[in-house]
């Protein structure tokens, strides 16, 4: 058991260089981004208003409109680490163990998903609207734009940060869960048919687990592609199944 949850000696030995102010610039662009979704939706712009826009562009348009958006994340998180002078390692983009951490990704992503459909929170069934060119621009936007971006930023720039700054590792899991939760919020909050009560099963609890399973797979290999791949599957899977 102990073996499972051993994490990799190079993740541990660069956690351990992370001050408190790495900490901090990663609790402030982190909640920058949530009250700025608070704003958004505040203001009457919202996830199915931006759906209602972005279809009615060219599908090159659409890739372009999600680029911009995740390229100011990915590019403020790499901004941040020249500004501290660290290197792209220390979010998980490196070589190391790139094998075992893809594979170790592909199993738990497929496990997740055939528990999904067990469970009936996925249909066994695929859209009946599905062309080629959907199939291309949502595979490259739900792995670029939505999984890479998001695992860049809450797993291989924050989770890292809280989890070397803070003694209770627990607590910095937590913390980064909740962190997760709240940056998915003001979009759950416009759909009308989502109450407090899913909100909070879904979100709070739901994603705390699932942040905690990306965060070890992440630490256990020092490498996020194996949390990309299991995280683009559940929402590529989502998307061709609703």
């Amino acid at each position: 058991m102990r073996k499972i949850f051993r994490l990799d000696n190079d993740f541990v030995e660069s956690v351990r260089e992370f001050k408190k102010i790495d900490m901090l610039l990663a609790l402030l662009l982190c909640f920058s981004l949530v009250f700025f979704g608070f704003w958004l939706h505040g203001h009457g712009i919202h996830h199915e208003w931006l759906l209602g826009l972005i279809s009615d562009l060219s599908e090159s348009s659409r890739l372009l409109v999600s680029a911009l958006f995740s390229a100011t994340v990915i590019g403020l998180v790499f901004l941040i680490c020249k500004i501290r002078k660290q290197k792209v390692f220390t979010v998980g983009l490196n070589k190391h163990q790139a094998k075992k951490s893809l594979i170790a990704g592909l199993v738990f992503g497929s496990i997740h998903v055939l528990l999904r459909v067990a469970l009936g929170r996925t249909e066994f069934s695929f859209r009946d609207d599905l062309s080629v060119d959907t199939l291309i621009f949502n595979a490259i936007y739900h792995l670029v734009f939505v999984a890479f971006m998001e695992e860049l930023l809450l797993r291989g720039y924050t989770a890292s940060r809280l989890f070397g700054s803070l003694k209770n590792k627990v607590f910095a899991i937590i913390l980064g869960g909740f962190i997760t939760a709240m940056l998915h919020v003001p979009s759950d909050a416009a759909m009308p048919d989502v109450g407090a009560f899913q909100i909070l099963a879904n979100r709070f609890i739901g994603d705390t687990l699932l942040h905690g399973a990306f965060f070890w797979l992440y630490a256990k290999y020092n490498n996020l592609l194996g949390p990309i791949l299991w995280h683009f599957m559940l929402n590529f899977v989502w998307f061709i199944t609703v």
